[in-house]
């Protein structure tokens, strides 16, 4: 068969469809090794046929392609449980689609029985976390293509290719046939930089609707072969190398249907410390339809980037019905330059000025919160449902003390306008916070708002990015928020946090050599309540938030909880309220207070009255987590449920009816929709 051939003419058109790519494995297999006893399996493995079967892509400049099993290739092999598994190899002859492989089960099949099996690669892992096997689910394959070297080497080392077969001990002299099929798709990324003159490397990041980071598959059971996880987030690639003004990028992915799909390289530029020059790719050209991908294939798309440039102004006059656009990155940092230099409109924090965000946007590298302390963003925000993905880094906190895409935000100081708010967003951005002295007090970091001062609402945001910061309070949404009065205001001052959700993990690696409070929390870090300012009355109310499938860590554990972190000083019970929040899938640190719902300190241990208050109203969690829903026992907990005691798609209608909103509501999954 002509494989060169038919590849060559395929390969170099835009998004075409070159044959499936090799997924030869390293030498490296999971601990569990069959025992000496069992059962001696012979499989006749397949993958198929000339135009849909294991093929080389062939890296090494000549155009040479083959397409083959290979001696080396180990194949994980299940019989119906993950318990009874064995390693089998390669055995004698084989031709390019089929192979006879060989080896020995740890217990003895004596009836029909399901067999499957994958190709073992280096990063090809299997897991039993979350796997539930009285569903019929069994030890699940997983792949990790959040960060990848771009490589074709390390892409294949990412293919997972999945067999399933029948064993009958009716046909017990017959080898098992067992059909092979390919998990994972390929891009070949074509990238010119316009200048022949650029020779360096680059990071990048790729992001797209339906991206997937991190997926896994089930291996045994009844839906063995099927999806069991997939992360929508963004695919990080390191260290591609520039060479005159081109760069070609293979990427691993998992097969869905893309949409949206943008590449921004960050250039080095031989500065330690100072990131060069950034491109932006547009991969999928504005098509208004999904890209489909189908397993085992490589797509070859050629791009052209445009380099990033700076804004000296925006589109708009900052009006509710004509606002400011942020249409690009460089918009966005001009926000955060002109607080920065506070001058103008920024000297009063874009009091009443509304801005507009109008597409997706990437950011990488060295990051400038929007708004820091004594220099906050008083304006109005609107997201408008649009994304803001990358991986960003946030050193300045001595001066800065709030760490996140905006670092302090306020009210307005006048009773008649709007205080701060951002609304409508959602960010895919990894976030790393660190500070010169890795103990600083009284900094906080956040995904959305590092640091709110007593008034601002945050409505409608979402976070999937990991957060990680040597802050004092670190959570997915806002890290801090301190309640203050202010004698001109009226008495009815707020901060609302409402329908804001987190996914990404959240890491508090504040070194606590001083022994002070810290805090890791899944919507909130810290609320300070400033009960010793006889003026504080401005309140907060947390409702409709929830946290899904996040592990919150700390470096030195104290206080930790799915919506709110900690809470200190706290003017009454009614001063912290929170209603219709739930909580599922999150793993709290092993020590220090802990809850599904808030954490706080106990107060007097002796003395129950002088524990903290605050409110909890209609709130849910899949289980009980620790101390429970609070850690005060002076807590006030108004109908609260686990899920043994009440299930979601039960309890849901109560928490909306708590909640009572008019804008938003739960489904019965627990998604937020618009009413």
């Amino acid at each position: 068969m002509n494989i060169k051939n038919k590849l060559s003419s395929l390969m170099y058109a835009p998004l075409a469809l070159a044959l499936l790519a090799a997924c030869s494995s390293d030498d490296v297999l999971e601990n569990n090794q069959p025992t000496t006893q069992g059962q001696t399996l012979t499989i006749n493995a397949t993958t198929g046929g000339e135009d849909g079967t294991r093929v080389d892509f062939g890296n090494d400049g000549n155009g040479k392609y083959a397409t083959s099993w290979e001696a080396t290739d180990k194949i994980n092999i299940y019989a119906g449980n993950i318990n009874n598994v064995g390693t089998f190899t390669v055995d004698g002859a084989f031709t390019n689609h089929n192979a006879k492989l060989t080896g020995k089960l740890s217990t003895k099949l004596t009836e029909k029985t399901t067999i499957t099996g994958y190709i073992v690669n280096g990063k090809v892992k299997t897991s039993n976390n979350g796997v539930i096997v009285e569903n019929g689910f069994g030890k699940q394959i997983e792949m990790d293509y959040s960060v990848q070297d771009g490589t074709w080497e390390d892409a294949v080392s990412r293919c997972v290719l999945f067999g399933k077969g029948t064993y009958d001990p009716a046909n017990a002299s017959q080898p098992v046939d067992m059909m092979f099929e390919y998990k994972t798709t390929f891009l070949k990324l074509i990238l010119n930089f316009g200048d022949e003159s650029i020779n360096t490397t680059a990071s990048m990041c790729l992001t797209g609707d339906n991206m997937v980071s991190n997926s896994r598959i089930h291996a045994t059971g009844a839906t063995a072969g099927q999806t069991n996880y997939a992360k929508d987030l963004f695919i990080n690639i390191k260290d591609v190398n520039i060479t005159n003004g081109t760069a070609t990028v293979y990427v691993a992915m998992y097969p869905r249907d893309l949409n949206n799909v943008y590449l921004q390289a960050v250039l080095k530029n031989g500065v330690d410390g100072v990131d060069g020059d950034v491109y932006d790719f547009n991969i999928s050209k504005n098509s208004t339809t999904a890209t489909k991908l189908n397993p085992g294939m490589v797509y070859t798309i050629e791009r052209t980037g445009i380099k990033e440039g700076t804004s000296s102004t925006w589109e708009g006059e900052g009006s509710e019905t004509n606002p400011y656009l942020i249409k690009s990155v460089a918009d966005l940092k001009l926000l955060a330059n002109k607080l920065k230099e506070y001058t103008g409109d920024a000297k009063y924090g874009y009091n009443n000025r509304y801005f507009e965000l109008t597409s997706d946007l990437i950011i990488n590298g060295e990051w400038e919160p929007i708004g820091n302390i004594g220099k906050a963003f008083r304006g109005i925000f609107d997201g408008k449902g649009h994304t803001i993905s990358g991986n960003i880094t946030i050193s300045n906190l001595e001066t800065n003390q709030g760490a996140g895409l905006f670092g302090v935000i306020t009210t307005a100081g006048v009773t008649n306008l709007p205080c701060g708010i951002i609304k409508n967003l959602t960010s895919k951005v990894n976030i790393s916070a660190t500070s010169k002295n890795d103990n600083t007090l009284n900094t906080y970091t956040g995904s959305i708002v590092g640091r709110i001062i007593t008034a601002a609402t945050v409505e409608n945001c979402t976070n999937k990015g990991a957060v990680k910061a040597t802050t004092q309070f670190v959570s997915g949404i806002i890290g801090a928020i301190q309640l203050d009065g202010k004698k001109d205001l009226s008495e009815n001052i707020k901060v609302i946090v409402e329908a804001c959700t987190n996914e990404g993990n959240i890491t508090n690696n504040f070194n606590n050599s001083q022994n002070k409070s810290l805090s890791v929390g899944g919507i909130i870090g810290f609320v300070n309540g400033n009960s010793s300012n006889a003026n504080c009355k401005s309140d907060i109310e947390v409702k409709g938030c929830c946290i899904n499938s996040a592990t919150l860590t700390s470096l030195s554990s104290k206080y930790s909880a799915g919506i709110i972190g900690l809470i200190q000083n706290p003017r009454d019970a009614d001063q912290s309220t929170v209603t219709a929040c739930w909580v599922k899938n999150i793993t709290l640190p092993t020590a220090g207070n802990r809850a599904s719902i808030v954490s706080s300190g106990g107060g007097n241990k002796t003395d129950a009255s002088k524990s903290l208050p605050y409110t909890i109203n209609y709130c849910w969690a899949d289980k009980k987590y620790n101390a429970g829903f609070a850690c005060s026992a002076n807590a006030v907990i108004n109908e609260c449920k686990i899920a043994s005691e009440e299930t979601f798609d039960v309890f849901y209608s109560k928490m909306n009816t708590a909640w009572g909103s008019d804008t938003y509501e739960f489904n019965t999954d627990g998604t937020i929709k618009t009413k």
